[in-house]
């Protein structure tokens, strides 16, 4: 009884942890460190590859705004370059996707805007 009663007699004691023993804090850190890392490199890498990809009179038209599961939206700034843009949407994504590793562009969602 004398054993137990140590253990719990204390309200602000710690566990005891062994050297292997790691904090829940400690690693969801790394795990958002390793996922916001890994995204902001494929982002950077993305828009790298779009810049590549596009000719330049169509590049200066069209911005990346989001990439989320699989979805690429791009703002275009008017329907003449949407026109575009559509005509060519299927080879983007093959392209963007082949380009980027890891990333997989299923479709490019467009919207008008500036």
């Amino acid at each position: 009884m004398t054993g137990l009663t140590e253990k719990h007699n204390g309200r602000n004691q710690q566990p005891d942890r062994g050297k292997d023993s790691l904090l829940l804090g400690d690693v969801l850190g790394r795990m958002m460190e390793d996922r916001l890392g890994n995204r902001h490199e494929q982002t950077v890498l993305l828009q790298q590859a779009w810049a590549e990809i596009l000719p330049p009179e169509l590049a200066e038209h069209c911005r990346i705004h989001e990439f989320s599961t699989g979805r690429l939206t791009v703002v275009v700034d008017g329907p003449g370059y949407m026109h575009e843009m559509r005509l060519c949407k299927k080879d983007l994504c093959a392209e963007v996707s082949r380009t980027v590793p890891g990333l997989s562009v299923r479709d490019i969602k467009l919207v008008v805007g500036k």
